[in-house]
Parts: C-alpha cells; sequence; structure tokens
C-alpha cells in the first residue's frame, strides 16, 4: 500500500497531476491501446499489460537518463531488451542524431517497439534474444507476460527464438563501438558476461544493467567478473548498474 502510494505521489510530482491523471483516464477506456503525448513523444500502451510500469521506470524515474556519464553526445545506443519501445524512444528524443539498434525476443513486444520508435530514422530492431553464441533457446513466461519473458526455465513455455551475439551485431552494423549498452535480459546477463565478450566489450562506454539474481543467481556474479580487467567506476541508478569504463586509461 505505501508502496504504491509513494509511486503515485512520485508520478503526480514529476508528470503533473493533470498528465497523471489524463494517462490514468486513458488506460481504463475501452480499447486495446492509451495513447497520449509525453515530452513531444507518441506514447502506445497496452492496457491490462506492464507497459505502464516500463513507461515509469523511462520517464518517471528516468532509469536510462545518463547524461553525465558521458563526455560527448552519443552516436550508437544498442538496447537489449527493448521491451515496449520507450527507452530507444527516449534515447532517441534526447539525442536525435545517433544510432541505436534494440534486441527483443518477444513478438508482441516487437511490433510496440516499431509503434513506439516510428517516428525516428535510423532505429534498427532484431527480433533475437542476445547470447554468447548462435543458436536457438525456448522463452518461457513466468506469467507476467511480455514484460519478462526469459530464458529460465520457470512457467509456460511460449515458443523459441534464434540468438544473436554482440560481435555479431559489431559486425552487421559495421560498429566499431557503443556509447551507451542498455542491458536487461532476464537472466541472460549469465550468458553474455560469461564467456564471448572480449573483444566487445573494450568497445563500450557506458553499461546500464539491471540485473536478475532473483530469478538466476549469477547474473551480478558474470557481470563484475567480466568488467573487472578494466578501468570503470560504479554506480546505482533505479533498478540499474551503471558503469563507466575508462578505456584510455
Amino acid at each position: 500500500m505505501r508502496k504504491n502510494t509513494f509511486r503515485t505521489l512520485q508520478a503526480i510530482s514529476r508528470l503533473g497531476i493533470m498528465k497523471y491523471l489524463n494517462i490514468q483516464l486513458q488506460l481504463r477506456m475501452q480499447g486495446k491501446y492509451a495513447k497520449f503525448e509525453h515530452n513531444g513523444l507518441k506514447i502506445t500502451l497496452r492496457k491490462n499489460s506492464s507497459d505502464y510500469e516500463v513507461f515509469r521506470q523511462v520517464f518517471v524515474n528516468h532509469q536510462y537518463k545518463l547524461s553525465d556519464y558521458l563526455d560527448k553526445k552519443p552516436t550508437v545506443i544498442v538496447d537489449l531488451g527493448c521491451n515496449n519501445g520507450l527507452s530507444m524512444a527516449a534515447f532517441k528524443n534526447k539525442y536525435p542524431d545517433c544510432t541505436i539498434i534494440g534486441v527483443e525476443p518477444d513478438t508482441d513486444n516487437v511490433e510496440m517497439s516499431k509503434i513506439n520508435t516510428a517516428a525516428f530514422s535510423n532505429v534498427f530492431i532484431e527480433q533475437k534474444a542476445v547470447w554468447n553464441e548462435i543458436t536457438t533457446i525456448d522463452l518461457f513466461d513466468p506469467g507476467t507476460g511480455s514484460y519478462s519473458m526469459n530464458i529460465v526455465q520457470e512457467g509456460k513455455k511460449v515458443g523459441a527464438v534464434e540468438t544473436i551475439t554482440m560481435d555479431e551485431i559489431f559486425a552487421k552494423y559495421k560498429l566499431d563501438h557503443i556509447d551507451i549498452l542498455k542491458v536487461d535480459v532476464e537472466g541472460a546477463e549469465v550468458e553474455l558476461f560469461k564467456k564471448g565478450y572480449t573483444d566487445w566489450l573494450k568497445k563500450v562506454t557506458v553499461l546500464v544493467v539491471e540485473t536478475h539474481d532473483r530469478k538466476r543467481m549469477g547474473c551480478t556474479e558474470a557481470l563484475f567478473k567480466a568488467i573487472a580487467p578494466y578501468s570503470f567506476s560504479v554506480s546505482g541508478q533505479s533498478e540499474s548498474i551503471v558503469i563507466r569504463f575508462y578505456h584510455d586509461k
């Protein structure tokens, strides 16, 4: 109860009472989608889903407000686990000249990502799961729907998806660096940081990760073992760990 009250008051404080009420009204009206504008963006959320929670993380908690960690405007952002596309839309709104590559295994989320980034150019979405090798993996729904499809064998198996590696992303999009790498992959942090990271991790400036040890032990351990050889600073921001690398030192 107290948590919900705090979240409501926080949203009202940061969005304004009229915008907050308009969003809640949109979510309660008939129809499949709630549609409204925020910060110049046309936002679409699925009703009776976790989309509002994602909106709250991105636009109320400012989970991916990372300008303080950058020395210059980013030109390349990779969003692993882009969900409904709101994080990509926020990045693109802040940095309109950047190229963004999103990776998302869930079909419904990919469609929402396309809707929420339709106004932008140089946004690319891969319907795959990030992994440390090219293969096919099963997807499971732990009961939260598209919000957190994962590879942890929990809940109902909902299908299978091809994987993509970071090396493949670098090669396909001809990247020589990534300014911001956002990682929210529901437990696949273990595979991402377990092996096959030495060539690409040294080309990342800011790494923002939401680890999921509550679902799968070893996520945070794998992350910090992978970054240990490098010079970096680390801090927390909302539900994420933010790592700023200093590869030239």
